[in-house]
């Protein structure tokens, strides 16, 4: 007995116009992603584009997303970080349930336990992941954060080194002193971005190559250093492909 081939059906966005090679938008003008399933979906416009591939004879590339959608999903991304980096990085939730006297502590009729106050001012802890590891990228903003203040000239140091570096962010946050390694490999990774300089013999920070060094700054750089990379990679895999037969 002969099987059935499944029939194809539009997706749910080129059923609403958002096709592929096309920039669509909503109703209130913001960029929407296009349909990427050019395998499955009827929609004609991926079947227009497969044939143009065809006649050029190059194989068939994955649909691209609008720029002006990628575009726009990466101001949302850089938006939400700094959000985030705003936030406490460790926010109490309840008070204790008992006291050092092994007098248990309820909330009562007259208000919710007492919780620590929350300092108005100062610098939060680091991030930690479950096993007490900094989480990725926290040791990087505690580096910014110090040298945003070495700049400013909050400390009274000839030079800028790894070591008063570490020793800095131990004191904020009573935690370890980080390896001075790693946060030579912060300025380093700073420099290829275009965002910081730093000097060796001693090894240093030199200055910010940036006019407003932040958080969100340094997102965007690392943002369009991966979006610039990809769009080498695109050029060179269409540079490699050959007309069929040859």
């Amino acid at each position: 007995m002969a099987t059935k081939t499944a029939k194809k059906i539009k997706t749910g966005f080129c059923a609403n116009k958002q096709c592929e090679g096309t920039k669509p938008k909503s109703p209130s003008g913001v960029p929407m992603k296009v349909c990427v399933f050019w395998q499955t979906c009827a929609c004609d416009c991926h079947r227009k584009i497969t044939e143009l591939y065809e006649m050029a004879g190059m194989d068939r590339l994955e649909p691209e997303q609008s720029p002006e959608y990628v575009e726009a999903a990466e101001k949302r991304h850089l938006e939400t970080a700094a959000m985030l980096e705003s936030l406490d990085r460790i926010v109490p939730v309840s008070g204790a349930l008992s006291i050092a006297s092994d007098t248990d502590t309820h909330p009562s009729d007259e208000g919710s336990p007492t919780v620590p106050p929350r300092a108005a001012t100062g610098p939060s802890r680091p991030i930690l992941t479950p096993t007490g590891r900094r989480a990725k990228g926290s040791l990087e903003h505690d580096v910014l954060a110090v040298c945003v203040e070495y700049m400013q000239g909050v400390y009274e140091w000839e030079h800028c080194t790894p070591k008063l570096i570490s020793e800095r962010i131990a004191k904020l946050y009573a935690v370890e002193p980080p390896s001075t390694g790693a946060i030579n490999a912060v300025w380093d990774r700073w420099e290829k971005l275009g965002f910081a300089e730093q000097a060796k013999k001693p090894s240093r920070f030199v200055k910010f190559t940036v006019d407003s060094p932040s958080p969100v700054v340094l997102e965007k750089l690392k943002a369009e250093v991966k979006r610039n990379k990809k769009r080498s990679q695109a050029e060179m895999k269409r540079g490699t492909l050959r007309p069929r037969g040859r």
